[in-house]
Parts: structure tokens; sequence; C-alpha cells
């Protein structure tokens, strides 16, 4: 089997553990929740918000320790000194987090707009530090080839959130009146999606934790030091990465120009549609999984250089199919969020485009972890946050929320120029850097073709787009039919 398809499979199957619980996930917070909320989208904003503040203190907490473990515990006699090494100091910062999160909640509570509020942030240091402990544990699969292991546990985590969510949110207000009332702490619905999670977060970290007790509990902290010099820098970038991808509505809710409950309000609807055009993302992320431990693996084959520029190419054709069937069959995937929040959609075109260059910037940017040269890294990263913010404070007032979508556009392309252009003094790989342009301006001239062709009957659209997406895979079937036979047909 080539070595593409062994990593077409593992991202098949990282995939079934990314994209099936997100499904779940996209199921209940992107589609119940906008139909359930579709008149209080401003408790929509609240729950986006939040999770944005969430996934940068995530990054930090982790210190980027499951990274660290893909460069140091590579080998599995290594493994078992790498995992400890990174997990007992981790345990001990999230103490230390939960503990902060206890002592300041009414305080960052008021700063974030939400005064009277301050079991949020409690709430929210107990998750952080749960989802960080449990990192490493899913790091150590990914590095042990468990990806079905792997899986479970994701798949598990989201079953549980999903069951706790409709429990509290139907079985409760069908049959408990007034028990938001008896709960005293309980004010609002997003409240209970909040303990959902809290709930779900602690019973997975405890399991994955008992199925992966470290062989020994002697932390090298020689080798930890070298972790965090290798994942400083990475902390950095996923700070940063955070900023540009998740950033959008708390930035929107200071930002619009308008009262803070209005811009919370328009900001739910940018949001809705960010996570409608987050299913390519999930299949980048899946994508991620996978190469990233594919990448360490390989680095010292002759011909991994030439392999990883295939790659690149292969995922702009795999993510430009993707969505471009967004876009064409959008009257279908329109129905994904409740009515209020479909006006929105002229937003997606712009945010599915801004994804595909994300997920491309994965692969251009993997040079950095390879040659140890992570401070690189951080500066892109940095580059692309300082865009982020700019683009928001300057243009919101003026454009509204599409400020948003061209901001993200312009910086993940910007990232990805300069990691290539970075790359090829550093870490030259070789990209087919002409046919990856080509494709890169085919997917939006198709998705502009589909929207000017729209005759506003399903059918007729529904048969249009599956015209324009045949036409896609077929010319990429004419271009690189010798790329095809090499690493998916062969063997």
């Amino acid at each position: 089997m080539s070595l593409l398809k062994s990593l077409a499979g593992q991202t098949l199957v990282y995939g079934m553990g990314h994209i099936l619980p997100r499904v779940l996930h996209f199921i209940v917070f992107n589609s119940y929740l906008t139909y359930k909320w579709n008149d209080s989208p401003v408790e929509y904003a609240v729950y986006l918000d939040l999770y944005a503040y969430a996934s940068v203190l995530l990054v930090i907490f982790s210190f980027r320790m499951d990274t660290a473990m893909f460069r140091f515990g590579q080998k599995e006699a290594n493994l078992e000194t790498t995992y400890v090494t990174a997990l007992i100091p981790l345990v001990l910062t999230s103490l230390t987090l939960i503990a902060g999160g206890f002592y300041y909640s009414d305080m960052i509570a008021e700063w974030l707009t939400y005064p009277g509020q301050g079991h949020y942030v409690f709430w929210f240091s107990m998750i952080i530090a749960f989802d960080v402990v449990a990192l490493l544990p899913y790091a150590r699969y990914r590095l042990l080839n468990r990806a079905l292991t792997f899986v479970k546990f994701k798949i598990a985590n989201v079953l549980i959130t999903v069951a706790l969510v409709f429990f509290f949110l139907e079985y409760m207000t069908v049959f408990h009146g007034g028990w938001l009332d008896s709960w005293g702490f309980i004010e609002n619905e997003v409240d209970l999606v909040f303990l959902s999670n809290l709930i779900a977060s602690f019973v997975i970290m405890v399991i994955i934790l008992f199925y992966n007790v470290p062989v020994s509990w002697k932390v090298n902290w020689a080798l930890w030091k070298k972790m965090l010099y290798y994942a400083w820098p990475l902390i950095i970038v996923g700070v940063a990465g955070s900023i540009n991808q998740f950033f959008a509505v708390p930035l929107q809710k200071y930002f619009l120009g308008e009262a803070v409950e209005i811009n919370k309000s328009q900001a739910a609807v940018y949001g809705a549609v960010q996570k409608l055009a987050a299913l390519l993302a999930m299949f980048t992320t899946a994508f991620n999984y996978a190469a990233e431990p594919f990448f360490f693996r390989n680095a010292d084959r002759t011909d991994a250089r030439t392999l990883y520029g295939d790659i690149a190419l292969f995922f702009v054709v795999a993510a430009g199919m993707l969505s471009l069937g967004i876009v064409f069959f959008i009257d279908v995937f329109q129905f994904i969020v409740g009515p209020h929040f479909r006006q929105g959609l002229y937003l997606l075109p712009i945010l599915l485009m801004a994804y595909v260059f994300l997920g491309l910037y994965y692969n251009v940017s993997i040079w950095y972890k390879l040659s140890d040269k992570t401070i690189y890294g951080a500066l892109i990263a940095v580059i692309g946050a300082t865009m982020t913010l700019t683009g928001s404070v300057l243009f919101l007032p003026k454009y509204g929320v599409i400020a948003s979508a061209w901001t993200a556009l312009a910086c993940y392309s910007s990232m990805v120029l300069l990691a290539y252009v970075l790359g090829r003094k550093y870490y030259p790989i070789q990209y087919p850097a002409k046919k990856i342009t080509f494709y890169l301006c085919l997917i939006p001239l198709f998705m502009a073709l589909s929207l000017w062709l729209r005759t506003g009957h399903l059918a007729q659209d529904i048969f249009l787009g599956i015209l324009l997406w045949l036409a896609f895979l077929i010319t990429f079937y004419i271009l690189d039919k010798s790329r095809i036979s090499t690493h998916l047909l062969s063997g």
C-alpha cells in the first residue's frame, strides 16, 4: 500500500473519530440550538463567545505538550517517559487553573460582560482543566497508531454531552415546571449546555486516565525542559490560531458599533454560518490529526519532500470538492441552521475558502516542526492574529460581520504564503505550486458559477451542482492522472 493511501486511511479513521462526534456535536450545538434559540439568538452568542476564550486557554494551559510528545516520544521506548514527564506538570497547572477560576470568577465574568454569572468562569476553568489533562492520553493513542481507540473516546465524549443537553433542555423543561428557579444558580438554558460539557469532560478524563496510567510516576525534568523549549513557540502559534479561528464573535461583540446585546445578536448569525463552514474544517482537522504524526514518522525518507508536496495538492483538491459540495447544495445545507440564522448564508463561500487556506497552511507549515524551527511558526501566527485583530477593529464598525469573513480569508492566505516562502529557505519541500494555485483559483470560480446559474428551483439547482462537482473532479483526473495512478491506484 502506498504511503499516501495509508495517510488517506488514517485520515478516514481519524475523520470518523473527529467528524462523527463533530456531526453529533454540530446537530446539537449548531442545528438544534439555532432552532431552539431562533427567537433568542443572544443565548447562542453567549455559547460561541465563551468557547472562543476557552479555546485560547486550552492552548495556554496545555503548553502544547501533546505536540511535544510527537517530537520526543516517536519511539515506543521513549514514549512512556515522555508521557509521564508531560502529564504530571499538566495536572498541577490544571489544578492551579481551577483554583484561579474559582477565586477570580466574579471579576472575570464582569470583564466579559456577564455580570453576576461568575459560575461561567468557574465551570469553564474546570472544563479546560479536564480537557487539558485528557489531551496527553489522546496524543499517546495517536503515537501508538491506536486510531480506533482514539475514536471511541472522542465519540463517547460527544455522546455524553449530547445526552445531557437533551435531558436538561427537553426532559427537565417538560416535566419540571419552574426548575430553573429551584436550582438557584441556573438562570438561562445556555447554562445547562455548559454544565453538560463540564460533566462529560470530567467523565472522559477519568476514564481515559484509567486506561493510560503511567508505568512510572517519575518526571524527567531535563526532558521536560527540552519539551517546553520546543513547544513554547507552539503556544504562541496555538493562541494566535485560536484568535484567528474562533474570536470573530468576541471581536464582533465589542466592535460592531452597536450596544453589546445588539452586537451579540448579529454575532450569533455570523457564528452559526461559520459553524456551517466548519464542516470543511472538520475534514482539515481530521487530516491534521493523521498527517502530523505521519510527517514526523516519514521525515527521514529520501522521497519525503516530494511526497509532502503531493499530499498538499491532494488536500487542496479534496478540500475543494467538499467546499464546492456545500455551496452547490446550499438549498439543502441551509436547513442545518434555524431560519433566523440563514440571513448570513451569503458569508459561506468566503468562509469556506478561508478554511481551504487554513488546511493548506497545516500542510505548508509542517517544515518548522520537522526542522525544530518552531519560532517561525510563532512569527507567522502572530502576523496572522495581528491581521485578524486589526481587520476587525478597523472594518467591523464600517462593514459589519462580512469584515470578519474577508479578514479570515486574508489572514489564512497570507499565512500560507509566508509559510511557503520561509519553508523554501529553511526546509525546501517540492510543492507543485502552479497546480495548487490553479485549483485555488478554480474553486472560487466554480462557486461563483454555481451561484450565477442558480434558478431557484431545488431539483434543477441540485442537478446543476452535481454537473459542476463532476466537472471539477474530471478536471483533476485529466490534469493529474499520473499522480492519482502513483499514489492512489498503485499497490
